[in-house]
């Protein structure tokens, strides 16, 4: 079964099907929550998870507990000050720390991370990164998995978080193989090709980019708006794909422009009146 898999390859992810016949017999493309479903299906696993409004939630309750019994902790001002959001921020520094290898047990080399760890005790609603050590484990005790599993990653599959590196380890104990997707511009001499033996784990060492270089560049903006307005203004055919968890902001700026959209939707992202109200401003902005 060919897996190509990488945490990037959500929504929809193309696939040149060129020579296939415009089908995919035993493969399938699986960002990590995708391949985690897929050995859960195989192998019989459930896993009750929750998603990030249940978490933050859980997560603002056992911070308060944690303040309750632990007065005086280091985060406990701006608890008091803002106690949601100081939970929204701690939880995402939690998940960062948990997909890096981090459990309640690690040595705690700062306050902050005592206070993180504390909390741990009275926190108990896992989400999809604490389903990738859960699986893991499962993976090493010996649970069924889908026949012949070749997983073809992008890049090398060491650049992964410490986790999800741990999850494919154990795939490959268990006879799966994992192999990195050729690409295009791989035997060229050029920045790009460069950076993608990198990417492949074949150099070591720092690149140095050669200057007018066309094969990659790197466009610097102080704002994030400022990047997009530029985005907006150039013609059709300046660029094939535009990567962006967040298009809605985008397709703001080229509606204003009068040019197709990407027909992005407002979930999880800033409503557009509030957006426009951000654009104006930016407009009165000293350049």
């Amino acid at each position: 079964m060919n897996i190509f898999y990488s945490p990037q390859y959500t929504g929809y992810a193309f696939a040149d099907l060129k020579g296939n016949g415009g089908l995919l017999f035993d493969t399938v493309i699986v960002d990590t929550a995708g391949l985690m479903n897929l050995i859960c299906l195989h192998s019989g696993l459930h896993y009750q998870v929750h998603d990030s409004t249940e978490r933050l939630v859980a997560y603002y309750k056992a911070m308060r507990d944690y303040t309750a019994s632990h007065p005086g902790h280091i985060l406990e001002k701006s608890f008091q000050t803002d106690g949601l959001n100081t939970a929204k921020v701690c939880l995402s520094w939690r998940n960062a720390l948990v997909l890096a290898g981090w459990t309640e047990g690690t040595t705690a080399p700062s306050e902050r991370m005592e206070v993180l760890q504390g909390i741990e005790e009275f926190f108990d609603c896992p989400g999809n990164v604490d389903q990738i050590a859960m699986i893991t484990d499962a993976v090493q005790k010996g649970c069924m998995l889908p026949d012949d599993m070749n997983i073809i990653t992008p890049c090398d599959y060491k650049l992964f978080h410490p986790a999800i590196v741990k999850l494919l380890e154990a795939l490959m104990a268990r006879g799966a193989e994992i192999r990195t997707l050729e690409t295009a511009c791989h035997n060229e001499d050029n920045n790009l090709s460069s950076v993608v033996h990198i990417l492949k784990g074949e150099e070591k060492t720092v690149v140095n980019l050669k200057k007018n270089d066309p094969s990659l560049k790197v466009l610097s903006f102080e704002e994030r708006d400022d990047a997009l307005r530029w985005l907006s203004l150039q013609p059709d055919d300046a660029y094939d794909v535009w990567i962006d968890s967040d298009a809605k902001s985008l397709d703001n700026y080229l509606s204003l422009e009068g040019k197709p959209t990407t027909g992005s939707t407002v979930y999880q992202c800033m409503p557009q009146i509030s957006q426009l109200f951000v654009i104006g401003l930016s407009l009165f902005q000293i350049h």
